[in-house]
Protein backbone atom coordinates (compact mmCIF):
# COMPACT_ATOMS: atom_id res chain seq x y z
CA UNK A 1 0.00 0.00 0.00
CA UNK A 2 1.36 3.35 -0.87
CA UNK A 3 1.69 5.65 1.85
CA UNK A 4 4.19 8.75 3.03
CA UNK A 5 7.38 8.59 5.06
CA UNK A 6 9.17 11.85 6.96
CA UNK A 7 12.42 11.22 7.33
CA UNK A 8 15.49 13.36 8.53
CA UNK A 9 18.65 13.45 6.31
CA UNK A 10 21.53 13.45 8.84
CA UNK A 11 25.27 15.09 8.12
CA UNK A 12 26.05 11.57 7.43
CA UNK A 13 23.99 11.77 4.29
CA UNK A 14 21.77 8.61 5.43
CA UNK A 15 17.85 9.01 6.03
CA UNK A 16 16.85 8.33 9.42
CA UNK A 17 13.92 8.31 12.24
CA UNK A 18 12.13 12.11 12.86
CA UNK A 19 11.30 11.17 16.37
CA UNK A 20 13.60 8.45 17.48
CA UNK A 21 17.13 10.43 16.32
CA UNK A 22 19.60 8.48 18.40
CA UNK A 23 19.99 5.23 19.80
CA UNK A 24 18.22 1.63 19.26
CA UNK A 25 15.46 2.99 18.30
CA UNK A 26 16.36 5.36 15.49
CA UNK A 27 16.02 3.87 12.26
CA UNK A 28 17.80 4.30 9.00
CA UNK A 29 15.88 4.09 5.45
CA UNK A 30 17.73 3.68 1.99
CA UNK A 31 15.40 4.32 -1.05
CA UNK A 32 14.22 1.03 -2.71
CA UNK A 33 15.12 -0.85 0.17
CA UNK A 34 13.06 -2.46 2.86
CA UNK A 35 13.11 -1.55 6.26
CA UNK A 36 11.59 -3.74 8.73
CA UNK A 37 10.32 -2.86 12.38
CA UNK A 38 12.50 -4.19 15.74
CA UNK A 39 11.38 -5.75 18.48
CA UNK A 40 7.71 -6.13 17.48
CA UNK A 41 7.38 -2.90 17.39
CA UNK A 42 5.72 -1.13 14.31
CA UNK A 43 7.56 1.89 11.72
CA UNK A 44 4.92 5.08 11.94
CA UNK A 45 4.37 6.92 8.61
CA UNK A 46 1.32 8.81 7.12
CA UNK A 47 -1.71 7.40 4.91
CA UNK A 48 -1.53 10.90 2.68
CA UNK A 49 0.79 13.29 1.49
CA UNK A 50 -1.58 16.00 2.78
CA UNK A 51 -1.34 14.45 6.36
CA UNK A 52 2.74 13.64 6.18
CA UNK A 53 3.16 17.65 4.86
CA UNK A 54 0.68 18.74 8.29
CA UNK A 55 2.86 17.05 10.19
CA UNK A 56 6.33 17.65 8.89
CA UNK A 57 4.65 22.00 8.19
CA UNK A 58 3.31 22.14 11.56
CA UNK A 59 5.95 20.82 13.88
CA UNK A 60 8.53 23.52 14.20
CA UNK A 61 10.33 21.74 16.87
CA UNK A 62 11.16 19.05 14.63
CA UNK A 63 14.66 19.20 13.84
CA UNK A 64 16.96 18.14 10.89
CA UNK A 65 16.86 18.47 7.24
CA UNK A 66 13.61 16.82 6.74
CA UNK A 67 12.54 15.07 3.47
CA UNK A 68 9.10 13.46 2.76
CA UNK A 69 9.17 10.11 0.93
CA UNK A 70 6.36 8.27 -1.17
CA UNK A 71 6.84 4.52 0.04
CA UNK A 72 4.98 1.08 0.22
CA UNK A 73 4.55 -0.12 2.66
CA UNK A 74 3.84 -3.91 4.26
CA UNK A 75 0.42 -4.43 6.57
CA UNK A 76 -0.16 -0.43 7.45
CA UNK A 77 -2.75 -0.11 9.94
CA UNK A 78 -4.31 3.21 11.56
CA UNK A 79 -2.14 3.99 14.56
CA UNK A 80 -4.34 6.69 16.95
CA UNK A 81 -2.47 6.53 19.88
CA UNK A 82 1.51 6.50 20.03
CA UNK A 83 3.52 5.92 23.78
CA UNK A 84 4.24 9.03 25.57
CA UNK A 85 7.32 7.75 27.19
CA UNK A 86 10.05 7.66 25.14
CA UNK A 87 12.66 5.83 26.43
CA UNK A 88 13.38 2.30 24.66
CA UNK A 89 12.11 -0.36 27.36
CA UNK A 90 8.83 2.09 27.67
CA UNK A 91 8.07 2.34 24.24
CA UNK A 92 8.83 -1.57 23.45
CA UNK A 93 6.65 -2.48 26.06
CA UNK A 94 3.84 -0.42 24.81
CA UNK A 95 4.16 -1.48 21.25
CA UNK A 96 3.62 -5.28 22.46
CA UNK A 97 0.87 -4.26 24.76
CA UNK A 98 -2.79 -2.80 24.26
CA UNK A 99 -1.29 0.12 22.05
CA UNK A 100 -4.66 2.11 22.50
CA UNK A 101 -5.85 4.94 25.22
CA UNK A 102 -4.27 4.41 28.75
CA UNK A 103 -1.49 4.96 30.34
CA UNK A 104 1.40 5.79 28.54
CA UNK A 105 -0.38 6.64 25.63
CA UNK A 106 -0.95 10.26 23.59
CA UNK A 107 -2.83 11.11 20.68
CA UNK A 108 -0.96 10.27 17.29
CA UNK A 109 -0.96 13.00 14.57
CA UNK A 110 -3.64 12.43 12.23
CA UNK A 111 -3.13 10.20 9.63
CA UNK A 112 -0.76 8.23 11.47
CA UNK A 113 -0.72 4.41 10.37
CA UNK A 114 2.03 1.70 11.75
CA UNK A 115 3.49 -0.54 8.97
CA UNK A 116 5.48 -3.66 9.54
CA UNK A 117 8.17 -2.35 6.81
CA UNK A 118 8.63 0.48 4.47
CA UNK A 119 10.42 1.07 1.50
CA UNK A 120 10.97 4.63 0.25
CA UNK A 121 10.23 5.33 -3.52
CA UNK A 122 10.47 8.68 -4.35
CA UNK A 123 11.38 12.51 -2.30
CA UNK A 124 8.56 14.16 -2.58
CA UNK A 125 9.41 17.00 -0.78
Amino acid sequence: MKIYKVVRRRRDGKLASVIMKRGRLCVTYEPDEETHSLNGMKLLAFDTEITAKRFYEGNSWLEGDLEIWEAKAANPTDCPFLSSDWRRKAVEKWWTTSRGAGNHSMLAPPGTVACDSITLIKRVS
